[in-house]
């Protein structure tokens, strides 16, 4: 799954992604980053996601925990 993220501020150089499960209100933290640094995971999403900066302005969270598969009958 890719999920892209746009703003029109550049003044506000820090982009962050959070989970929010149906269960609960509350928002977990998956990880942050400014544009040209290396991005910041926490523990439990690190190996699950990959966070891109394409500018101050753009980013995109990708994730392979979700996929589709597609096969033939015979």
């Amino acid at each position: 799954i890719q999920i892209d993220c746009s703003h029109d501020d550049s003044s506000y150089p820090l982009m962050y992604w959070y989970q929010r499960k149906d269960e609960s209100p509350s928002l977990t933290l998956i990880g942050f980053g400014y544009e040209s640094s290396t991005q910041n995971y926490e523990d439990r999403f690190e190996e699950r996601i990959n966070i891109t900066r394409e500018s101050v302005l753009q980013g995109t969270l990708s994730s392979a925990v979700y996929f589709c598969g597609q096969g033939l009958l015979k």
